[in-house]
């Protein structure tokens, strides 16, 4: 294992692109410190993409502690349901280096939807699967990003919908 240490905090977009530009790996994902994956996720979504090729990112469904408590259970990607502003892969999910390398890195403008942002230009070149497992814990609490700055979020986001707008109008 390789620790890695940024000399100041600069976001988490531009964390995850120095990471997964030193990360060696085919398949790639990340978890927030106050998060957990379960001890199945990582073998079950990686086999996931090895049992089927054509696919791109897949994503589970998690269970959720503190403020919500209720397990998430991920229906089937519908793209027009992410397109909308809805981040239906949420915090369960990996995805193959070469989908990452085609898409570009995490925008460092997008902070708070940096994943939202890249789900939306992997669903442009391509397919998107869920399974049904819960392979996750999230922990919701007053001091999440989400929680502490939802008008900066819901920007990122709008930032992020707008430009999806703008390259399906190029394309």
């Amino acid at each position: 294992m390789t620790i890695v240490t940024l000399s100041r905090n600069s976001g988490i977009p531009r964390a995850l692109n120095v990471g997964f530009a030193l990360a060696r790996g085919r398949k790639l994902t990340w978890t927030s410190s106050d998060n957990e994956m379960l001890p199945q996720c990582l073998a079950t979504l990686s086999s996931y993409l090895d049992d089927h090729p054509q696919i791109g990112l897949v994503y589970a469904s998690h269970h959720n502690v503190g403020l919500r408590t209720a397990p998430t259970r991920k229906p089937p990607f519908n793209i027009d349901v992410l397109r909308r502003g809805k981040n239906v892969i949420g915090p369960c999910f990996m995805y193959r280096r070469e989908i990452a390398e085609l898409v570009g890195p995490y925008d460092p403008e997008c902070l708070g939807a940096e994943d939202y942002d890249v789900w939306l230009r992997m669903s442009e070149v391509t397919q998107i699967a869920s399974i049904p497992d819960l392979l996750y814990t999230y922990r919701h609490h007053a001091h999440s990003m989400s929680a502490r700055c939802p008008e900066l979020v819901e920007r990122s986001r709008r930032k992020a919908m707008a430009k999806a707008a703008e390259r399906a109008s190029r394309a």
